[in-house]
């Protein structure tokens, strides 16, 4: 009668196989619930689905009520193995790491695929664990020929080079994970969704921004409307505005931030965007609007903190806090630094994410201490994010504390820093107008250059310069060159843009004057 049964479930199985090796996770699912035996190969598809669709918890829990033939078969192993990979997925890693070491010590009499998928799922483990030399071991033993194990496995290839801060590794991993997924007999939109991922973040750390426009012709090309992506999706959207914003390209910048806001899968992910928000605003000199994001985003933290989906969350504090100290909120700040250090720091400890935190706490930190004039405290935060944003790779944040210290030092070593990380970022990008302008000596104007410089701020022409002060347009033309080369300019809108930043000139004098005034 068992026999008959598992005949009869066989055309259900293929069904829901098929399914699943298109990629539509969503619809093996469905099927394999639809069934009304517990077919084994039924209950081990079904647990594969939930792990790929990241519902690590369910495919736990009915593996675990499953009943399998004791000993090294292929359904006892690829069981096991699957109990070991939802455990990693879980975040027990422990746990799963023991069970997959275990299976993987004797795999003789297993079948090739699941010998390799073996491999991935342990390798997976130890690069959670940040053992990346036994994790890449794992990984590269995968044969060629393991179609969309192998296609995983290079990407995970390319996350343990990013890790490392090997980005040119890093690139060329996530590249060929796409080309590898693009040739397999199956498929994973989780691995084409990851990878476009890695790549637009590669672009918005090291900095990369020349890769973008591969990035977003790639990611306009794949297909974001199914189901289960949506956290690639927002990741994406955040990567794709700090790419576009290092490459000088605002109105772009803004746009994906707030395409991040509108997509985002869950109310964290909503303040996140709002932080982003509230970053280009901020940096562009718009305190209010800056101001506004902050306070929207503390609003919408405070309404969720008793929320358990914050529990998981644990970048989002300490994001929220670095934006406060910008704002100025000093207290507030502080209080998550204070929450950070009680709770989160021990839940990252020895986790691949320590430095992370580490650094976005001492950057906030220094911030903070900064503003109330603790110089030296502040330095020796600044020097610490520093550090573990260089260790890391992400040279862009490294950049950005190398400019603190830069200011409060006023030694030339982090000022150089800060340009070799940006050197093939845009000109118009806020950090590398900053280091521009950081350099230029001491300026003293006469009251004759000070009154032609107000003029100009005021978007008059040269001949117009010489109808206010009484004098000829060749004089006025002559003072506006000699205040181009005294600010380093090449044009008058740089003239103003550059004096507004030295507060030379107060903002609110400034306007926008025609480049082509420069040579009239």
């Amino acid at each position: 009668m068992k026999s008959n049964r598992r005949t009869a479930a066989r055309p259900l199985f293929s069904t829901a196989r098929a399914a699943f090796f298109q990629g539509d996770f969503e619809d093996c699912l469905r099927i394999c619930e639809s069934s009304p035996e517990k077919d084994v190969d039924i209950e081990l598809l079904h647990s594969r689905a939930l792990i790929a669709l990241n519902l690590a918890d369910r495919a736990l829990d009915r593996l675990r009520r499953l009943h399998v033939r004791v000993g090294a078969t292929d359904e006892s192993v690829t069981a096991r193995m699957l109990e070991g990979a939802a455990l990693v997925r879980l975040g027990r890693l422990t746990e799963g790491l023991a069970i997959l070491a275990d299976l993987h010590a004797d795999t003789r009499g297993v079948h090739d695929t699941i010998r390799a998928e073996l491999a991935v799922n342990l390798g997976i483990a130890y690069y959670r664990e940040t053992k990346f030399p036994e994790a890449l071991g794992l990984l590269r033993s995968v044969p060629d020929d393991a179609d969309i194990v192998r296609a995983r496995a290079t990407l995970f290839e390319g996350w343990i080079a990013f890790d490392a801060c090997d980005v040119n590794v890093a690139a060329d991993r996530f590249r060929a994970a796409l080309r590898c997924i693009a040739s397999c007999r199956q498929y994973d939109r989780f691995i084409d969704a990851s990878a476009l991922y890695g790549l637009a973040f590669l672009c918005a750390e090291v900095p990369l921004p020349d890769l973008w426009p591969e990035v977003r012709d790639r990611a306009v090309a794949f297909d974001w409307s199914r189901r289960g992506i949506a956290i690639p999706l927002f990741l994406l959207a955040v990567g794709a505005s700090y790419a576009t914003e290092l490459r000088g390209e605002g109105t772009d910048a803004i746009d994906w931030a707030l395409r991040a806001e509108s997509i985002a899968p869950s109310p964290c992910h909503e303040i996140i965007a709002i932080l982003r928000l509230a970053s280009l605003v901020g940096r562009s000199g718009e305190s209010r609007a800056h101001a506004y994001f902050v306070r929207k985003a503390s609003a919408q933290y405070e309404a969720l903190r008793k929320d358990a989906l914050l529990q998981d969350d644990l970048a989002l504090p300490i994001m929220l806090a670095e934006e406060l100290a910008y704002a100025g909120a000093h207290d507030a700040a502080m209080s998550l630094l204070t929450y950070h250090e009680a709770v989160i720091t021990r839940r990252v400890r020895g986790t691949k994410d320590e430095g992370m935190h580490d650094a976005a706490w001492a950057m906030t930190r220094a911030i903070i201490d900064e503003a109330v004039g603790q110089r030296a405290r502040a330095r020796d935060n600044y020097a610490a994010a520093m550090r573990h944003y260089d260790v890391m790779g992400y040279r862009r944040r490294a950049a950005i504390a190398a400019y603190r210290l830069a200011s409060l030092t006023r030694e030339d070593w982090y000022r150089d820093y800060a340009e070799a990380a940006l050197r093939d970022v845009s000109p118009n990008y806020w950090l590398r107008e900053r280091l521009a302008e950081f350099g230029l000596r001491e300026i003293r104007l006469t009251p004759r250059h000070a009154d032609v410089l107000r003029l100009v701020a005021a978007g008059k022409s040269n001949k117009e310069i010489a109808l206010a002060r009484g004098g000829s347009w060749y004089t006025a033309r002559n003072i506006v060159r000699e205040l181009l080369v005294l600010f380093g300019a090449q044009s008058r809108a740089e003239l103003v843009r550059v004096a507004v930043a030295r507060g030379i000139l107060p903002a609110s004098e400034r306007r926008k004057p025609s480049e082509g005034h420069m040579a009239r």
